[in-house]
């Protein structure tokens, strides 16, 4: 009800002339209150989408109403949770949720979004129950790919139908009916006995394997899929058919009928019978299995024929007919011919060969008709009985006897590679009656010419070798076969008359294996196209060519290449700031992404002067670039392809512009003049010149007189500025003139003062007391004074170096654990090159080793507080009482460095007495003063000895640590059981190597270190208690303990054990397996997406921080390590943006300013856990900036006497929590005041 109408009656209690009463209407309007919380039309909103959607594609609109009115009732959407890499984005109005990133169904096949509805009431209601399903449809955008290729597997020729040869598998990443794949043969002919099931990818036999027949068989597979369109791949297969003992023993001929008389001698050869076994390498054997009657005759197995002879003399009467039944067997088969033997009667004598056995060589190439040799037989019988008729007991068709003269010639061609032998059975009979016989065998060996050129397996050859492959790598073997034998088909491969890469390649003669002969680089030849030559051996030899392309594959072996080691850029003054000035880059000869490069400065460039671009190279100057200031600027800039860096200096000179005018002060020039007795004495030469100056050196000076010359007593040269006297001053007036000349030597003086101007408050007071030097310092209650000596003062006209170390000391609990400041003031006063922990420790011990000295104040201030300004030389003569012997400094003093920085001598605020530069040096070493060998260098005001081992001093009398040589090691000045080792190249000849825990050159430091993994606690480790048994990570929270669920697991509310997540591991896409890419996992608090080998992957920043983070995936590693520098913490946005406008000279910083920013800078630090490599960059970029703005102030304009906590700036950037998430714990070091090379 929104409003109300009543009608109000009013009656009073009157008697006359009665009570009387009145009515009024009233409207109540009822205001809406915000009491109900929007409601979402739908428990759960469900969409499909396909993975190939637009960005900006509207997919799903989700709505929620609210009762209330007006702005109580709009509703405003947000993504509260599921949307963690940014894929999605609603529309807060309509709620349209939308695609604002690219879907990959393979990495995320569902998102579940929680979605909030809120009101614009005040308080506003929510409600975050509405959830939207997101579900990813799978498009096919993965072709198949085989788990390797090519294919190459060998059966044996006996395989039966339907024997599986080799399981062709190929895998697709993507789903469903897009990942199902369908195999077939391709390239295959009609008669190919393999058929592939298109579903499994096995190859099986489908008909008879014949090895005689065919021996290798050549064919393509191609798998499919059954996505829109469809995809494939395609891979070679190479079946070679093994030979199997299929094929028997076959006789050439199956009956043999000849006569043989009785008279026959034994060993005569009755005949050769001849088998052929079509099997490879097979070995025949031959037997007489049958009809041998008393064993008249044997078999011998010659040239892989059987020859037959009488073993035992015949008798006509007892034997006339023999049938043998002769066996030729290969050990598992056999065959078997029957040769029948009639024995004759015969006469007196037979026909005798001059031989039984006649062995003849012919060469295959003889020519048809040739006579290959004439045998003959004689008898000694006469008449017909003597008459010999010659014939050939087998047929063979290659061959035909003279029937009369014996001789056998050719009548077919021959070929060495069908048959090496013939046994041919010459028979010679008379035509006696009966007729009597000789048989003799004449062996034919076919002599081998080189008729067949080798055969290469394959038409052409492709290999891969990586460029950092060592020498004599294998590349890849070619295969050849020649027909021919012996010598002739012995095949030997070689590049000769080919191409062998210009000797990069060679080639092992009898393997072909084809190897690198020195380490390759891509960079200067990518592709070998080789030509090889398989040779026989052959007169003359054959040979046959053969094409090989070898692909070297890149590496990352160059570092990226500057044009020079050292150059310059020539850079005009007056730049804009922030504009680029140059481009400097670098070539780098890989490729990909190996010839990435990123740049950067390392050197020269503190304080921060100029930026470069890391991926251009673009050089950007952040400061007014005068010419007059400095002229030239030297940096050191690298150029990173990881790991492979180079480095180049540049040299930034600026090119001087007119922006300044000349200089001239007054000045005044004393000249003296000696008048001898010479006519002439008159100086007419340059008596001076006038000083001016033009900061700008490209300017031309012209000089001339402004007034006071109007009598031309001076002439000005216009160019030079020269002046010389005119005659008109050659007069006899004398003139007199007096030179003053003051020497001092003093061996007291005040190097520096910090403070308040007088000894009520704390400060600081270096000074050289007879010649030596000495600190006194003061925290406000009483003063302390360090004070080293070293032998022949510091007051000797030599440079001297003076380190000056101050801090507080740190309370230790019983580990030795820091644990705060303590009220321990230590300062550390050093000279020259000295071993401080030596001195310290065992200065006494050795005798007059004293260079050092340590004095320690104790009072309750935790700080040193210097408020006044830094005094250098001296101090003002004022009646105050200051806490120093001598209030001034004669000599000369440079390279003052205070916390690391160099001070800038001519910035002064005040000068009073102090001028630029010292006087010249004097040649010392003329008088030899260096003893004991030592060697002379000439040095400012003196000399220095370069003294040999077991000497030092100034001129090498004193020997090393006291009056004998002591072995610092001997000395052990390594703290907390460090080990001295000897160093020649370390500055006092030693090193100590520190156990765990502790750094620093004595080990005098220790590291805070966390708790081991499963231990938990701080300073003390205790160990976790998280049953891993229930699905715990057995590493605890280093802080508290508590225990979290272990990787893909989750633990429900109200339950005391963690459950697996139902979901594919990390490295599995659809349960398939991934060969080109790196796995998407969780590192540094973030998750990496599936990425390709190669490839850089870039997220968000980790725990809401600004920026991207990057991670290289790399081929042969993986996942390397991930780049989190380019991240900020969200309390560093604010800071980052005060830096962006103080670099870029769009704010200034003044005394309220730098409060504020000292005040807020440390309030981030304070309270911010784990900083990243930016954050400490922008907290220390802003700490110089608010250090250089104070330098510049005094008195109560410092902000140090507005705030009394700004000395603690900056201090949590030193602390062990500020350990970057991005880099390896860093150690804080100390402030060191440096006071160099001090000369009185």
């Amino acid at each position: 009800m929104e409003s109300y109408e009543l009608v109000v009656e009013a009656n009073d209690q009157g008697q006359e002339p009665g009570p009387r009463s009145a009515t009024v209407r009233v409207h109540i309007t009822v205001l809406d209150e915000n009491d109900n919380a929007p409601q979402f039309s739908e428990k759960r909103y469900v969409a499909q989408v396909r993975e190939d959607v637009r960005p900006h594609t509207v997919v799903l609109r989700v709505t929620a109403t609210d009762r209330d009115k007006d702005a109580n009732g709009l509703v405003h959407y947000n993504i509260i949770s599921g949307n963690s890499r940014g894929h999605f984005a609603i529309d807060s109005l309509t709620g349209e949720i939308q695609v604002v990133a690219p879907l990959d169904f393979e990495a995320e096949r569902e998102y579940a979004l929680r979605i909030r509805a809120q009101d614009a009431g005040r308080p506003p209601l929510s409600n975050n129950t509405g959830l939207a399903s997101i579900q990813v449809v799978d498009i096919n955008d993965h072709a198949p790919i085989f788990v390797s290729t090519p294919f190459q597997v060998s059966v044996l020729e006996n395989a039966p139908l339907g024997h599986s040869v080799i399981h062709i598998q190929a895998v697709d990443a993507d789903h469903g009916e897009n990942a199902r794949l369908e195999y077939a043969l391709t390239g295959v002919a009609p008669d190919t006995p393999f058929v592939i099931n298109s579903a499994t990818g096995w190859v099986s036999v489908s008909g008879p394997l014949d090895r005689e027949s065919v021996e290798h068989y050549f064919f393509g597979v191609e798998a499919r899929d059954h996505g829109s369109p469809a995809l494939s791949s395609s891979a070679s297969v190479t079946v070679t058919v093994l030979d199997v003992n299929d094929n028997r023993p076959e006789f050439t001929t199956k009956e043999y009928h000849l006569r043989l008389n009785e008279d026959a001698a034994v060993g005569t050869s009755v005949v050769s019978v001849t088998a052929v076994d079509r099997d490879a390498n097979s070995a025949i054997s031959y037997q007489i299995t049958g009809g041998n009657t008393r064993n008249r005759f044997a078999i011998s197995t010659q040239g892989g024929a059987g020859l037959v002879t009488l073993a035992l003399p015949l008798d006509y009467k007892q034997e006339r007919y023999f049938k043998l039944v002769l066996t030729a067997s290969d050990r598992a088969l056999q065959d078997h011919c029957y040769v029948h033997i009639n024995i004759t009667d015969a006469n007196t004598h037979r026909p005798v060969f001059q031989s039984a056995h006649y062995s003849v060589s012919v060469n295959e190439d003889r020519p048809v008709g040739s006579t290959v040799v004439v045998i003959s037989a004689s008898d000694d019988d006469v008449g017909e009985n003597a008459r010999i008729t010659y014939l050939l007991e087998d047929h063979l068709p290659q061959f035909r006897i003279d029937a009369d003269s014996g001789a056998i010639t050719l009548q077919a061609p021959l070929d060495y590679e069908d048959q090496v032998t013939y046994t041919l059975a010459i028979t010679a009979r008379d035509n006696g009656i009966p007729q009597k016989a000789d048989t003799t065998y004449v062996e034919v060996m076919v002599n081998d010419v080189n008729d067949n050129a080798p055969q290469f397996v394959a038409s052409h050859y492709t290999g891969l070798v990586s460029e950092d492959a060592p020498p004599f790598t294998s590349v890849l073997q070619i295969s050849a076969t020649d027909r021919d034998a012996h010598a002739n088909g012995r095949v030997q491969y070689t590049f000769q008359n080919g191409e062998d890469g210009d000797g990069d390649f060679t080639i092992e003669p009898t393997s072909g294996i084809v190897r690198s002969v020195r380490r390759l680089d891509r960079e200067a030849r990518p592709v070998y196209e080789l030509t090889a030559y398989a040779v026989d051996r052959g007169v003359p030899p054959l040979r046959t060519p053969v094409s090989i392309q070898v692909t070297v594959q890149d590496v990352n072996d160059n570092a990226p290449v500057f044009p020079a080691e050292e150059f310059e850029v020539r850079v005009k003054e007056n730049s804009i700031v922030g504009s680029v000035v140059a481009q400097i880059t670098a070539a780098d000869p890989d490729e990909g992404p190996n010839a990435h490069v990123m740049y950067q400065i390392v050197e020269g460039n503190i304080p921060e002067l100029f930026q470069m671009d890391i991926f251009s190279g673009e050089l950007t100057a952040l400061i007014d670039l005068d010419y007059e200031a400095r002229q030239e600027y030297v940096i050191v800039v690298q150029a990173t392809s990881a790991p492979l860096v180079s480095r180049a200096t540049v040299h930034v000179r600026l090119v001087d512009q007119n922006d300044n005018s000349p200089v001239l002060n007054n000045f005044q020039i004393l000249f003296n003049n000696y008048v001898s007795n010479r006519s002439d004495t008159f100086p007419s030469g340059v008596i001076g010149r006038i000083p001016a100056y033009d900061p700008d050196v490209s300017d031309r000076l012209f000089y001339s007189f402004e007034r006071g010359n109007e009598l031309q007593l001076l002439v000005v040269n216009q160019t030079s500025g020269e002046l010389r006297l005119s005659r008109q001053l050659d007069n006899n007036r004398p003139l007199v003139a007096s030179m003053l000349v003051t020497v001092t030597v003093q061996p007291s003086g005040l190097l520096f003062y910090n403070g308040r101007l007088n000894e009520k408050h704390d400060f600081l007071a270096l000074e050289i007391v007879a010649g030596q030097v000495r600190l006194t310092y003061s925290t406000g209650e009483s003063s302390t004074v360090v004070s080293p000596t070293v032998p022949g003062g510091l007051s000797d006209g030599q440079w001297h170096t003076v380190h000056l170390r101050y801090y507080n000391k740190p309370r230790t609990d019983a580990l030795g654990a820091a644990q705060g400041p303590s009220k321990d003031k230590v300062a550390v006063l050093s000279v020259d090159d000295c071993d401080v922990a030596v001195a310290l420790q065992f200065g006494a011990e050795i005798g007059n080793y004293s260079c050092a000295a340590a004095g320690t104040q104790t009072s309750s201030k935790k700080s040193l507080d210097l408020t006044g300004p830094l005094l250098l030389g001296g101090v003002p003569n004022l009646p105050e009482n200051f806490p120093v012997s001598h209030k001034d400094f004669v000599g000369c003093m440079r390279d003052l460095h205070i916390d690391g920085r160099q001070v800038d001598m001519a910035a002064f605020v005040a000068n009073n007495g102090t001028v630029a530069g010292c006087q010249a040096k004097l040649h010392f070493c003329d008088s030899n003063p260096c003893q004991n060998h030592g060697r002379c260098a000439e040095r400012w005001g003196g000399f220095s000895c370069d003294c040999p081992v077991g000497f030092g001093g100034r001129d090498c009398r004193l020997s090393y640590y006291g009056p004998g040589c002591v072995d610092a090691c001997f000395l052990n000045p390594c703290q907390n059981q460090g080990s001295c080792r000897h160093l020649p190249g370390a500055p006092h000849g030693y090193t100590c190597d520190c156990v765990d825990g502790y750094f620093g050159q004595h080990c005098e430091h220790r590291m805070d270190q966390q708790c081991p993994r499963g231990w938990w606690g701080s300073p003390t480790c205790g160990p976790c208690n998280c049953d891993v048994h229930k699905g715990f990570d057995p590493n605890c929270n280093k802080t508290d303990g508590r225990c979290h669920c272990k990787e893909f697991y989750y633990r429900p509310r109200g339950s005391d054990a963690c459950l697996p997540c139902d979901c594919y591991p990390v490295g599995s896409t659809s349960r398939s397996l991934l060969y080109d890419a790196c796995p998407k996992s969780l590192r540094a608090g973030v998750w990496w997406p599936q990425t390709k080998f190669g490839l850089l992957a870039s997220v968000p920043c980790p725990r809401g921080a600004l920026g991207a983070a990057v991670r290289l995936c790399d081929e042969d590693k993986g996942w390397l390590e991930p780049d989190l520098f380019n991240c900020t913490s969200p309390a560093f946005r604010e800071l980052l943006l005060l830096l962006d406008g103080l670099e870029l000279n769009r704010t200034a910083l003044d005394t309220v300013e730098a409060k504020k920013l000292a005040q807020r800078l440390r309030e981030v630090t304070d309270h911010t856990d784990h900083y990243f490599s930016q954050d400490v960059r922008v907290a220390a970029r802003l700490l110089a900036h608010l250090l250089a703005s104070e330098s510049h102030q005094q008195g109560f304009g410092l902000t140090a006497t507005q705030d009394a906590r700004f000395n603690e700036v900056g201090c949590a950037l030193c602390s062990p929590r500020s350990l970057a998430l991005d880099s390896e714990p860093w150690v804080p070091t100390q402030a060191l005041l440096t006071l160099g090379k001090g000369r009185s």
